[in-house]
C-alpha cells in the first residue's frame, strides 16, 4: 500500500511540476522527432534546390537580357547566385553531416519559411 501511495504521489508531483511522463509527454516527444525528420528531408534537398534556383535565374537572364528589364535581371541573377552560393557553402561545411534528432514547432516554421523564400 505504501508503494502505491508513493507512485501516486510521484505522479501528482510530476504533474504539478510540469514533468509529466504520461501520454501527452510521449506525444510531444514523437512530434519533435517527426518535425526533426521533416527538417532533415529539407536539408537533404537544399543543394538541389539551390542549384535549380541558380540554373533558373541563368536561363531567365539568358532569354531576357536584351529586354528593357535586362539591368534589373542582371542584379536579380547576381542576388540569386550570391544567396545560393552562400547557402551551398553553409550546407557543405556545416549541415551536410548534421543529424537532427528533435525539433521545435518554431524550427519547423522557420525552415518552411526559408524553403518558401528560396524555393520560389
Amino acid at each position: 500500500m505504501n508503494m502505491a501511495f508513493k507512485t501516486i504521489f510521484q505522479r501528482v508531483a510530476a504533474v504539478i511540476c510540469h514533468r509529466s511522463t504520461g501520454p501527452a509527454e510521449e506525444m510531444r516527444g514523437i512530434s519533435a522527432k517527426v518535425r526533426a525528420k521533416q527538417i532533415q528531408s529539407v536539408l537533404e534537398t537544399t543543394p538541389l534546390m539551390l542549384v535549380v534556383n541558380m540554373l533558373n535565374s541563368a536561363i531567365t537572364l539568358g532569354f531576357l537580357h536584351t529586354s528593357p528589364v535586362g539591368g534589373f535581371l542582371i542584379c536579380w541573377t547576381a542576388a540569386i547566385w550570391t544567396a545560393s552560393l552562400i547557402g551551398l557553402a553553409d550546407w557543405f561545411f556545416r549541415q551536410r553531416h548534421m543529424v537532427i534528432r528533435r525539433a521545435s514547432e518554431r524550427a519547423l516554421r522557420r525552415v518552411a519559411f526559408h524553403a518558401t523564400v528560396l524555393g520560389g
